[in-house]
């Protein structure tokens, strides 16, 4: 089954993304045990919460336009520098607009919290946010071109950045450290402007009508809204209903699940960025592909609880045995997140717009209820609890849902 992936563009990038996946996974959980030994853990579980409510807004502002270059970009042509920049400015003024959210409820009773100078205090997640929203693009625009080393470089300098600033901005204790972050994120904007130089000329242009562009970015922004919004706001409803120590100490065991969250979207996109080139390629091939990438993604989790779970001590110095409780359940909803996000792309390939919309609908629906029926229950655990069982609905739909 490994050999269908075996494509030599669909496996070097693939494995690029997995690579810089897996890197930044095992230096963001290295900054953050490093950054418990400067910092309170209410201050990194304040902080998480913070960098949750950033990135969803981010997010929330280039879905669909990352889903049109990756889509479109490989066969834009003479126009592709053009949609590079216009899928980079959109986001960034719509990240910026939105921003103010983080002053609404519940982020306010986080980003409240933060001691330093309120303009301070509020000016840094704007810039964080606007940042992120960029900075994904560009990592579109890269997976697009098969660029993906570029992806895995500037992850790699972004981390090493943030190393760097750690200890100087301790002082600030949680406004420092998310200086610290949102400093990283400026590095790998800086790092990721080669995104905008101007492509060599395309030999061919393939007419691509702007109706379908738009259609296609609105409905993958309504679907990325519906897929990952949910996941987003656990941080910060841990934050702002639990303790910012239960938000440090859930963060840890997230970022691990996290690790196997991001491969799926990064396994999607290097898949779909490969079937845009190929549009022959068969159903048959596609699910090999599909089965391939979600086996390794299986394999990765179980790696993964084998080597943090005896840990869990050595990370935290408080905290360890709510990571070890959390650690499993979110795991194994890594692995149906990777069964639900890649059918969700096949979807789209096949251009089965309205299914998509209705398939990430049912999983959001239940990604969001079911939480906030059993949190008040069971505490993170039945937060937990409400997104295996909202991942599991979504793979048993997979399984029936045509392409």
């Amino acid at each position: 089954m490994f050999h269908q992936i075996r494509t030599a563009s669909l496996a070097t990038n693939t494995a690029l993304l997995f690579a810089n996946t897996l890197i930044g996974s095992i230096l963001g959980v290295t900054f953050w045990v490093v950054a418990t030994r400067f910092y309170t853990l209410s201050a990194v579980g304040l902080v998480s919460a913070i960098v949750a409510g950033s990135t969803l807004i981010a997010t929330l502002s280039n879905l669909g336009f990352s889903a049109v270059i990756i889509r479109y970009l490989p066969v834009a042509g003479k126009h592709e520098l053009h949609l590079c920049a216009v899928s980079s400015l959109v986001p960034g003024l719509l990240a910026l607009v939105a921003a103010p959210v983080l002053s609404l409820f519940p982020v306010a009773q986080v980003v409240r919290d933060l001691n330093g100078p309120p303009v301070v205090a509020a000016l840094i997640p704007m810039v964080l946010v606007v940042g992120m929203a960029v900075m994904f693009v560009q990592d579109a625009i890269f997976i697009a071109r098969h660029q993906a080393r570029l992806v895995l470089l500037r992850g790699i300098g972004s981390a090493l950045a943030r190393f760097v600033l750690l200890v100087p901005c301790a002082s600030l204790d949680a406004l420092g450290l998310l200086t610290v972050f949102t400093g990283g994120v400026v590095v790998s904007l800086v790092l990721g402007v080669s995104a905008w130089r101007t492509p060599r000329p395309a030999d061919t242009v393939a007419p691509v009508a702007i109706k379908d562009m738009v259609v296609y970015a609105g409905t993958n922004y309504a679907s990325g809204l519906l897929s990952q919004a949910p996941q987003m706001l656990y941080p910060i409803l841990i934050a702002a209903r639990v303790s910012h120590a239960a938000a440090g100490a859930f963060n840890f065991a997230w970022m691990a699940s996290a690790l196997l969250t991001a491969l799926a979207p990064a396994a999607a996109n290097a898949l779909l960025a490969q079937l845009v080139r190929t549009p022959t390629e068969s159903s048959h091939r596609i699910r090999n592909m599909i089965r391939a990438i979600v086996a390794v993604i299986a394999v990765l989790a179980c790696l993964i609880f084998i080597a943090l779970y005896p840990v869990a001590g050595l990370l935290l110095r408080e905290g360890a045995g709510d990571m070890r409780a959390f650690l499993p359940l979110l795991l194994v909803s890594a692995v149906l997140f990777t069964v639900v996000r890649l059918k969700s792309m096949v979807l789209g390939l096949r251009s089965h717009l309205r299914m998509l919309l209705v398939f990430n609908g049912v999983v959001a629906f239940s990604a969001v209820v079911l939480p906030l029926l059993l949190l008040p229950h069971f505490g993170v655990l039945g937060l937990e609890l409400g997104w295996f069982l909202s991942q599991l609905i979504g793979a048993l739909l997979a399984l029936f849902v045509k392409d």
